[in-house]
């Protein structure tokens, strides 16, 4: 053999090495990038899970701020309202009065006999020592009913019953109520929901 001949194997011989190394290295750098791609994948999962975990936190966290708001307001609002109630008998009608100086927003009214609705009324806003009317027939009719028990009225004064129920927002957005059982008669005229 000739000195080219052995320079010939020779670089076969290395070539050949060094391509038996090019291809473990090859495979062992395929098996890290399916293990890093695992593992990013895994990555993206985890960071999609925290999203919305925080998601979830900014939620509670938004509601939580919502609740201390309302219960800053509740805190804060320490205004009195004072409503009153005046029987007309000639119309058959009870007056609810606002006697604060304070407008009510919201205001809803319920007159109720033996847990029976008689009479509603609802008003956007009602200003300070405003009014709502609510008038019935049922209002005197329960009124005569009651003077029926008393014959010529000599034992005692007829009386009808009902539950008042004055629900509002106050100037400050706080949800307010007072409710109240009151008789009224043809003397009795006005009364106070406390």
């Amino acid at each position: 053999m000739t000195v080219s001949d052995w320079i010939a194997l020779s670089f076969g011989i290395i070539g050949a090495i060094t391509g038996v190394l090019a291809l473990l290295q090859t495979r062992k750098t395929n098996k890290l990038a399916k293990t890093a791609n695992t593992l990013a994948q895994e990555a993206v999962e985890s960071a999609g899970e925290a999203n919305g975990l925080a998601r979830d936190a900014n939620e509670i966290s938004h509601d939580a701020n919502a609740i201390s708001q309302r219960a800053l307001k509740v805190s804060s609002d320490q205004t009195e309202y004072n409503w009153t109630v005046e029987f007309d008998y000639q119309t058959s009608a009870l007056i609810v009065f606002n006697d604060s100086a304070l407008f009510a927003n919201d205001v809803s009214v319920i007159v109720s006999s033996e847990e029976e609705a008689i009479a509603e009324a609802v008003e956007h806003r009602v200003p300070a020592f405003g009014k709502l009317v609510l008038q019935s027939n049922l209002f005197r009719q329960k009124l005569l009913e009651d003077a029926g028990r008393y014959g010529n009225g000599f034992y005692g004064t007829p009386v009808f019953k009902v539950t008042i129920s004055v629900v509002w927002n106050s100037e400050l957005g706080v949800r307010k109520a007072n409710q109240a059982k009151l008789g009224f008669s043809k003397t009795k005229r006005k009364k106070h929901i406390s």
